[in-house]
């Protein structure tokens, strides 16, 4: 199976060609991050719901 190559502009670093695994896996460390920083898109409903 052949991998598919995407262009991906990652913070601070020049726009190189990613494999889709990487993407993945830089996705990944993003969600952790967002999860350690205790701001979840459940907890943006959340706020979202209890503004209305």
């Amino acid at each position: 199976m052949a991998r598919k190559q995407v262009r991906v502009t990652v913070t601070g670093q020049p726009r190189k060609r990613i494999d889709a695994r990487q993407i993945a896996q830089i996705l990944l460390e993003h969600a952790a991050e967002r999860k350690d920083s205790g701001s979840s898109d459940n907890d943006r409903k959340d706020q979202d719901a209890d503004e209305r």
